[in-house]
């Protein structure tokens, strides 16, 4: 604590401060306290409770403070979390698009010989087969070189 009754609380401090007034803190009232030791007793426990009651005044403005702090440290892993979080998505999204935009040539051209027509000629030509894939080989490598040039892959 910051002192207790054996420390500027004594007898001698109180009457000493106490007999340089007037009213209530006169020789009289100091008098009256040295022959009633339980008041004496009851203002020295009173100034002890109000150190007392400092000093968990100050421990409670440090704990909130302390709590405060920790809040916001909390948020900030929050935050750091959610962002890393969104980066793994962003690129797991990227790869996804990359992907799906070499694939989509080939998709489309198997869209077009998959609807049956007749009239198609590259259907009853011998090597419709692999003239099928080399379109959409090729379709997917000039869409991936194009990324490479681009600086997306």
């Amino acid at each position: 604590g910051r002192g207790g009754a054996g420390s500027w609380l004594d007898e001698r401090g109180i009457q000493r401060s106490m007999s340089h007034s007037s009213g209530p803190y006169s020789s009289r009232w100091v008098h009256s306290l040295k022959n009633n030791p339980r008041m004496l007793a009851s203002i020295f426990e009173f100034f002890e409770l109000q150190l007392n009651l400092n000093d968990i005044y100050d421990h409670t403005v440090f704990m909130s403070e302390r709590v405060e702090y920790l809040t916001s440290w909390c948020r900030s892993l929050k935050d750091t979390f959610q962002n890393e979080k969104d980066h793994r998505m962003n690129q797991v999204m990227y790869t996804l698009t990359v992907v799906t935009t070499i694939f989509i040539p080939a998709q489309f051209i198997t869209g077009v010989y998959g609807m049956n027509f007749d009239d198609m000629p590259e259907l009853h030509w011998h090597y419709g087969y692999y003239f099928f894939w080399a379109m959409a080989l090729a379709c997917g490598l000039l869409v991936f070189s194009l990324f490479r040039c681009k600086g997306w892959i």
